[in-house]
């Protein structure tokens, strides 16, 4: 398994460039999520999208045919009026010409395609730097214009630039990491058939060309979900057919059509649920579909799942699985929800706390017998927080569920001061509920803190032995160390300095709702002593229930089991 913290970026490359790693090896490494901070995950995802044979030394010849390949293409589609290739015919050469063969027609054609890519790429991942940067706008918006004008049959559809934008990503992280491994001679020991190889696959001049080679091979299978349906009339007119009744007329419909039979296999309960409430998977399945989940899910995450989807074949089977794993692990917030509670579930999915135990769920779906279930402690969803730690929408939605549970009667407590009242029991699952937010937030800055500790463990190992052969001076390392330490220092969490002579409005405003008695409908902040308080009461009224329906403490609290 490739381990980069503890072999390094050469360990890598070695494995590759020796043909160490078979094909089955390498679906092994993408479904363990062993790429997950590796610096070859561009070149795991040529080789399974059929782009690079396995064996290295065929690698160089294939890259520059293709790159070839998709200069012509450029040259061919990128219309040049100014050209002296083109007609020179004044009555056709004209920009007020409006003929089928004038090239200031097809000009302005391409014109208005690019402005329609244009918007869209835009708006393609705004927290993250490299899409903001004009080049790279650029980039893709001339490989989405090659592929619309090379495939007339499908165009460009909306949603391609979410497709393109992992690929851009994987690619220019690969790059960035190959040329940091150069710079620190981390790759001395590589001979020069293997550093020519390298220096090949990631030559920037040609970042274009690559994304083209793959975007291509992922939409070769996407592309019976971007095709039109065409116009077929129904048989009869029916004015309040369902959406689910309608004609299939198209591949995508129809493979959701086919997700939505198979749910009913796996999960009858969620199933009925869902269409007693009238919402098909073609209500909120085609985004999921034509992305690939690439709204639903962080980047890095994201990349993890495609890890998945690209080791496997065909890709709309572990799509299928994918999607059955999203909706199995919600079901419990669907069954509790209404319409607009489910709706709102689906159309913004709540963050997935562990990415590994969703994808062993997916695998499971996939192929039940070599691949087990993971354990429902390991799927416990928080639906009350986003990834940024605020709200999620659905978080207060009242009205939701389909039948609110009885008022119970207030817990008979000891009082715990003057200003304290007994909690009755309905706030008991509001406030686990907090509890579960708080714990999921702190969940995804522990991630968040791993992949940047095992990052820079791996650099200080490196600075280390180039310490001890005396490859590097001593100011050197003393930068690059600095530059490690403020990337650790940058895992602080900033607090806010309370002092008891200047509190914020905020501040006050917490205290004072915490130190007065909750008016009816007013929601509460819990402290840790409150909760532990909450968590007394509740043992209480779960042991009040019959024992069937007692619900054990740690599955409560959202505590996995050990």
């Amino acid at each position: 398994m490739i381990t980069p913290t503890t072999s390094g970026i050469l360990r890598e490359y070695q494995r590759f460039l020796s043909c160490e790693i078979g094909v089955d090896e390498l679906i092994t490494f993408c479904r363990t999520g062993s790429f997950r901070t590796a610096a070859t995950r561009s070149i795991a995802w040529r080789i399974l999208l059929k782009c690079l044979p396995i064996n290295s030394l065929e690698w160089v010849p294939v890259i520059e045919q293709s790159r070839r390949e998709y200069a012509t293409l450029r040259s061919r589609h990128v219309a040049n009026p100014r050209d002296p290739l083109c007609v020179q015919d004044p009555q056709l050469n004209n920009p007020l010409s409006e003929h089928s063969k004038s090239p200031w027609s097809r000009y302005f054609a391409d014109g208005e395609l690019r402005d329609l890519i244009l918007k869209d790429v835009a708006r393609t991942f705004p927290e993250i730097e490299l899409f903001q940067d004009a080049e790279v706008k650029s980039l893709m918006c001339s490989v989405l214009h090659v592929y619309a004008k090379d495939n007339p049959f499908i165009g460009y559809k909306q949603g391609m630039h979410e497709i393109l934008a992992p690929l851009v990503f994987v690619l220019y992280n690969d790059q960035q990491l190959y040329q940091h491994a150069l710079e620190d001679f981390q790759l001395r020991s590589l001979d020069r058939t293997a550093l020519h190889i390298l220096q090949v696959l990631h030559d920037s001049n040609y970042f274009e060309a690559d994304a083209y080679v793959l975007f291509c091979e992922v939409m070769r299978e996407l592309t019976p979900w971007y095709e039109d349906a065409g116009i077929v009339e129904p048989p009869e007119p029916h004015p309040f057919e369902r959406l689910q009744d309608t004609m299939i007329t198209s591949r995508l419909l129809k493979e959701l059509n086919e997700i939505g039979q198979r749910l009913a296999e796996f999960d009858p309960p969620l199933y009925r649920h869902l269409t007693n409430l009238d919402i098909p998977a073609q209500l909120f399945g085609i985004r999921w579909l034509r992305l690939l989940f690439g709204r639903e899910f962080p980047l890095p995450d994201l990349l993890f799942l495609w890890d998945i989807i690209l080791s496997d074949r065909p890709i709309s089977r572990i799509v299928e699985c994918v999607f059955l794993a999203m909706l199995v692990y919600i079901r419990e917030n669907l069954l509790a929800s209404d319409y607009g509670g489910c709706l709102q579930f689906l159309m913004r999915y709540p963050p997935v706390v562990d990415v590994m135990a969703f994808a062993q769920l997916a695998l499971h779906f996939r192929a039940p017998l070599r691949n087990s279930r993971p354990k429902d402690s390991q799927l416990t969803n928080y639906s009350n927080m986003t990834l940024q730690g605020t709200v999620h929408p659905n978080a207060g939605n009242q009205k939701r569920t389909v039948s609110q549970p009885p008022p119970q009667q207030r817990s008979q407590q000891a009082n715990r001061g003057k200003q304290r009242r007994p909690y009755r029991q309905e706030e008991i699952p509001k406030a686990l509920g907090i509890f579960e937010e708080q714990v999921a937030v702190l969940q995804q800055r522990l991630n968040e803190r791993d992949i940047v500790t095992a990052v820079s463990a791996k650099r200080i190992e490196e600075l280390v032995k180039n310490l001890e052969r005396g490859s590097l001076e001593i100011g050197t390392i003393a930068a690059q160390l600095r530059e490690v330490g403020q990337q650790l220092g940058s895992l602080t969490m900033d607090r806010r300095k309370e002092t008891p002579e200047a509190k914020s409005p905020a501040q006050e405003e917490r205290i004072k709702v915490a130190n007065e008695p909750v008016r009816s409908g007013t929601p509460r902040i819990f402290g840790v002593n409150e909760l532990r308080e909450l968590n007394t009461n509740n043992q209480n009224f779960s042991h009040s229930k019959p024992p069937s329906q007692q619900v054990p403490r740690d599955r409560v609290l959202g505590i996995p089991r050990f």
